[in-house]
Order: structure tokens, then sequence, then C-alpha cells
């Protein structure tokens, strides 16, 4: 079974962290925002130390201004009513009868 990826986590921002076999360093990119931001270590402190770096750097610079988080919460999608139906069925989430 294949393992899960490493991540890297830091107020509310999420990081990758992959081995770089070529460089024999550490690298990784913040996940889920526009803005492409990498950053290395030799060690795995050294790459946890760079991530905090770069996120609180992009906090603070105009690149962030006007906020963006890495995820809101809200996930808007468009399925069928059956398979709607169904999955509030699975969570149990069916209307009383009371309120139909």
């Amino acid at each position: 079974m294949a393992r899960p990826p490493a991540r890297l986590k830091h107020r509310g921002y999420t990081g990758s962290l992959e081995p770089s076999l070529k460089d024999g360093v550490l690298t990784g990119e913040v996940l889920g925002i526009q803005k492409v931001l990498r950053y290395r270590g030799k060690t795995v402190g050294e790459a946890k130390d760079a991530f905090t770096h770069v996120v609180e750097a992009y906090l603070a610079s105009a690149d962030c201004q006007g906020g963006q988080r890495p995820y809101s919460g809200h996930l808007n999608v468009r399925i069928h009513p059956e398979v709607h139906r169904l999955a509030a069925i699975r969570l149990g989430g069916e209307r009383s009868q009371a309120g139909q």
C-alpha cells in the first residue's frame, strides 16, 4: 500500500514535502493557493522552517492582501437528485415525517 504524501501545516496553509534525489534536499510547495510558493531544506527541520517562513512572508505581502484563504470550508456541487437523496439517507439526514 502506498504511503500518503507528507504534508506540513501552518496557520491554515498546507505544504507538500518531497525528496529531490537529484539535489539531495527536501522540496515543497504551498498547496491550495494561486500564487506558487516553493521552499527547500537539507533536513526535515530546515524544510519545515522554510515552509513556515514562506507562509509568513506571503501573509505579510501585498500578494495576500484581500486574504486569499487556502480553503473557505464551502463546496458547492451539483449532483443528480437521486444521488443527493441516497447520500442524505446514508448520512442519516432524512427529513422527519413532520418536516415533509
